[in-house]
Order: structure tokens, then C-alpha cells, then sequence
């Protein structure tokens, strides 16, 4: 059993959101936010020899959102249910709102 804070609206996914839940303190009996909610994957990507890049949506009339899956080089379904945070990418001096999987399964067709 994996407890989450439920979904995400698309305009709760931002910056802001996540540079909010970066400044805050987190640790044991108090773990940080994670969320839950089934995706489209739109494109999937290998990055660094053993992570998946990916851009996901949660309807095909919704923002994509950047996504990562650490540790995992298959390609995934084109549908995903999936526990995530919501954290900050900085990449080349530019900051992006990005989502890390940290669970996932097959989602319904």
C-alpha cells in the first residue's frame, strides 16, 4: 500500500508549487508530498545510460509535463498510473518544473 496526497490539477503543477515544497523541511514520520494520477506517455527517452526522460499528460486536451524515472531504462506503456513528486530540474542554468516517478503501473486503456 502506497499513501499519496491524491492528483493534481495541470495548473498546480508549476514552479512556484514546487520551489513552495522545496523550501520545506521534511524527514522521518513527516515525508514530503507525493501525488498520484494515470498519464499518457507522450515520449520516452533513455538519459544518462539508465534513467527514463519522459513527457506526460493526463488528457490529450491538458499540458505535457516533464517527467523522470530513475533507475529504469524499458520503455514504459503509453499509459501509466503513477505515485510522483513534484520537484525543481535544474539543467544548464535554466530551473523547470519536473515530476519523478516514484512508483508505476500499467494504466487502464
Amino acid at each position: 500500500m502506497i499513501e499519496t496526497d491524491g492528483g493534481l490539477e495541470p495548473d498546480d503543477v508549476s514552479l512556484p508549487f514546487a520551489e513552495l515544497l522545496a523550501a520545506q523541511v521534511w524527514g522521518q514520520g513527516f515525508a514530503p508530498p507525493s501525488f498520484f494520477d494515470e498519464f499518457e506517455v507522450s515520449e520516452q527517452k533513455i538519459v544518462g545510460g539508465r534513467h527514463l526522460k519522459l513527457r506526460l499528460r493526463r488528457k490529450p486536451t491538458e499540458p505535457a509535463f516533464n517527467a523522470i524515472l530513475f533507475g529504469h531504462d524499458a520503455p514504459l506503456p503509453s499509459r501509466v498510473s503513477a505515485v510522483y513528486r513534484v520537484q525543481i530540474n535544474e539543467f544548464n542554468g535554466m530551473r523547470s518544473v519536473q515530476l519523478v516517478l516514484d512508483h508505476w503501473q500499467p494504466g487502464s486503456s
